[in-house]
């Protein structure tokens, strides 16, 4: 999730912490009464280690906060949703594709003209550092698993999620294979109060014999349980 604002800016969110939490230590322990060490020396060491300490705090808050189940739950606050997408969680939805026009052209085919939606299941895990989506249809014909992930905003500031997938099919048909890799890019969008993933997707299915297949795909999400 952080591809949204860049690694820079997340080094500065890690420093600001990390100064504020060592400033916090340092004042706490002066308001308890610890004495501030005299002496360059020991002055300068008990800096480093409160800004050391600060350093782990910030960690612990950022990563561990970030790598965990509870971050979801933060992406879900509406104050925090122009930072970070609701993304984490099941989506329901269906995938068009322009299969029954390319089969259409196999010998003995009948022709086909509309797009074939098909019921699927879209499985986002997002943390702050990391991102995974699964993908499975519910005929079980064959299911994929992540690649590669991305998240950006276009220049209406509207979020998408570009993924490439390998999918694998363990008993093909004939004019299938089993196994070939596709990409999709969707936008998050708002549509009657429901989060929705929508946009195309592509696949290099069977290229060599022309059949590889493209289609659009929207998914609904599901209301956490």
């Amino acid at each position: 999730m952080y591809q949204l604002f860049g690694a820079a800016t997340l080094a500065k969110w890690f420093g600001v912490l990390a100064v504020a939490f060592a400033l916090f230590t340092m004042i706490v322990g002066m308001l308890i009464g610890k004495p501030v060490p005299s002496g360059p020396f020991h002055l300068g060491w008990w800096v480093w280690t409160s800004f050391g300490s600060g350093a782990t705090a910030a960690a612990m808050v950022l990563f561990g906060l970030g790598g965990s189940g509870l971050f979801p739950w933060f992406c879900r606050r509406r104050m925090l949703q122009g930072i970070f997408p609701d993304l984490d969680g099941t989506w329901r939805g269906t995938l068009e594709s322009n299969w029954p026009q390319i089969s259409a052209h196999l010998p003995g085919a009948t022709p086909a003209t509309a797009l074939q939606p098909v019921a699927a299941t879209l499985r986002v895990k997002a943390r702050l550092l990391s991102i995974s989506v699964t993908l499975e249809t519910d005929t079980r014909y064959s299911d994929s698993e992540t690649v590669l992930v991305g998240i950006g905003k276009n220049n209406g500031d509207v979020p998408f999620l570009t993924y490439v997938y390998q999918n694998r099919t363990p008993n093909p048909q004939p004019s299938d294979t089993g196994f070939h890799y596709g990409a999709a890019r969707l936008e998050l969008r708002d549509e009657d109060g429901v989060p929705t993933l929508r946009g195309p997707y592509w696949t290099n299915r069977n290229w060599e014999k022309g059949l590889n297949t493209a289609g659009a795909a929207v998914f609904r999400k599901l209301p956490p349980s």
